[in-house]
């Protein structure tokens, strides 16, 4: 990563950020949305940066926002998650709406279900999706301050920097058409240390770097992510994305967390399995009544799904954890959470399989 590449995303926000503007530094710095919003971009677009040294929760975070008026908000999903349905909030939503003027939550894509909640909650504050990678210095995709918000957006690419989409084929494909997300330019890196293999599949001749992120773009513009193209779980030849199953299942109100995943089905190939953390009021429950209730929940949640998405969608089993894997920008780590599902007896993944195989 050379320093000019560095300087090239630097510039980036400064424009959506006044100088009278205070800025939340809670992101680790060590991952690269961290450094370049909290360290590079702030510097760059002279606004003042308070740094938590580490997130202690999401009640110390927005008692800190309150009290030094931090109005520039960097969020990954699981705190928009918090922000959304911790039950602290609403105790403190007349300060926060006060000070709060713009945000971009970036790390991971957010669902349009979780994205009306944060607009619900916080109606008159600028904020957007943006996008961004280590291997192109942090931000590609930002949305600007004071233009409408489309649901779902990552934003638009950033100046000097151009993208494409490609099919599975090589082929470039056209406007609102599936694909994989390819960019070029000068904030791309100079590839993998002591990984050639790795350097020679992502870094093509031309300048493009390969993304491994499905998407589509917009006659406007606007870039639209799907999932990780490596997370896609295949059903019987349809793909079903993550991302879609647990942004609806945060609408759940037993549900304050969730990851899904794939599991291994001899007729379907795949299916989707969700691991869930519940809400406190859930915990409070199953702890006093104990697994008929727990039991009642998983039902509920697989009903849920059944009741609005189609039949490829259905989950085919629930495991609770107290919380998901993550890394600490915000990802789910869903590598954790297939080795935790292989050790799940076997009539956990059992629940639907036999209406799935259905289709």
């Amino acid at each position: 990563m050379a320093h000019n590449k560095v300087g090239n995303t630097i510039g980036a926000p400064g424009r959506f950020c006044p100088g009278k503007d205070v800025s939340l530094g809670v992101l680790p710095q060590v991952h690269i949305f961290g450094l370049s919003s909290c360290t590079h971009f702030t510097f760059f677009a002279g606004i003042a940066n308070l740094v938590m040294p580490k997130f202690r929760g999401i009640e110390a975070m927005i008692k800190t926002i309150i009290k030094y008026r931090i109005s520039v908000w960097w969020l990954v999903p699981p705190q928009v998650v918090l922000l959304c349905k911790d039950p602290c909030i609403p105790a403190y939503l007349d300060e926060l709406r006060k000070v709060a003027r713009f945000a971009m939550v970036g790390a991971a894509p957010l669902s349009d279900d979780l994205s009306r909640q944060f607009t619900k909650r916080f109606p008159e504050l600028d904020w957007g999706q943006g996008s961004g990678m280590t291997e192109t210095c942090s931000v590609t995709t930002m949305f600007p301050i004071g233009e409408p918000a489309v649901m779902g957006s990552a934003g638009r690419l950033i100046s000097n920097t151009e993208a494409k989409v490609v099919d599975s084929q090589g082929r470039e494909v056209g406007y609102d058409e599936l694909g994989e997300l390819w960019l070029r330019g000068p904030q791309i890196t100079l590839g993998y240390t002591n990984n050639e293999q790795a350097t020679k599949e992502t870094f093509l001749p031309g300048g493009w770097l390969r993304s491994g992120d499905e998407v589509k773009i917009t006659r406007q513009d606007d870039v639209f992510f799907i999932d990780r193209l490596k997370e896609l779980i295949k059903v019987k030849g349809f793909q079903v994305a993550p991302a879609e199953l647990e942004g609806f299942l945060l609408d759940h109100p037993d549900v304050s967390d969730c990851g899904v995943i794939g599991v291994q089905d001899e007729a379907a190939g795949e299916l989707p399995f969700a691991f869930v953390a519940l809400s406190q009021d859930a915990r409070k429950r199953t702890s006093s009544a104990g697994k008929g209730e727990e039991d009642a929940i998983k039902q509920s949640i697989l009903k849920f799904v059944a009741d609005n998405k189609v039949r490829y969608k259905h989950l085919c089993g629930v495991a609770f954890l107290d919380a998901i894997p993550k890394t600490a920008s915000g990802k789910i780590l869903r590598r954790e959470m297939r080795e935790m599902a292989k050790k799940l007896p076997a009539e956990a993944v059992q629940e639907k399989r036999k209406v799935v195989a259905k289709l």
